[in-house]
């Protein structure tokens, strides 16, 4: 609501609702893009502030945690350069909590599409399923929910895919 109120009242940067501007024709696919893409900025950068955060302080506290592991004191030894052991070393040890906790947020971020997108009057999953949820449609609801489902068990199945490239210890038997 606060974006909607100061980037879109306010400033008046971005338009308060819908995914296209009413009643223009594009005489461009890019022109389109453009205006599609200018409706989506505030419904995603509010998906993306409500959990960029943890992901930050995740990310901060495992690679302060790895690189004061002992092969990384061992690596500094050799004589190795710094952003070398960050990149060979340390970063893929630090991105497996990141990853595993990257896959539990996209399960709360894809629910809180019904949330955003109800407030930004944006057409979507979330708003079809906020007005089933008016209108008492049991089946488009199972359907809805069903369809989240298969998202988030998409999301955790790339994410057990990226955690083997990451960790070769960890391999589906």
């Amino acid at each position: 609501m606060l974006f909607i109120i100061y980037f879109g009242w306010r400033l008046d940067i971005f338009p308060r609702f819908g995914a296209q501007t009413l009643y223009i024709d594009y005489s461009t696919a890019f022109g389109t893009l453009l205006d599609i893409l200018h409706h989506l900025f505030l419904p995603a950068l509010t998906l993306t502030l409500t959990s960029i955060g943890v992901i930050y302080l995740l990310t901060r506290n495992s690679m302060l945690n790895v690189l004061d592991q002992e092969y990384i004191r061992t690596a500094r030894a050799k004589g190795l350069g710094e952003w070398y052991i960050i990149r060979r070393h340390a970063l893929k040890n630090a991105m497996l909590p990141i990853i595993t906790l990257v896959a539990l947020i996209a399960g709360l971020v894809i629910t809180g599409t019904i949330f955003v997108e109800t407030v930004f009057a944006y057409p979507g999953v979330g708003l079809l399923v906020s007005d089933a949820i008016s209108a008492h449609d049991y089946p488009l609801l199972q359907g809805a929910f069903l369809f989240f489902a298969f998202a988030i068990l998409a999301v955790n199945f790339i994410a057990d895919r990226i955690y083997e490239l990451l960790d070769p210890r960890v391999k589906e038997e």
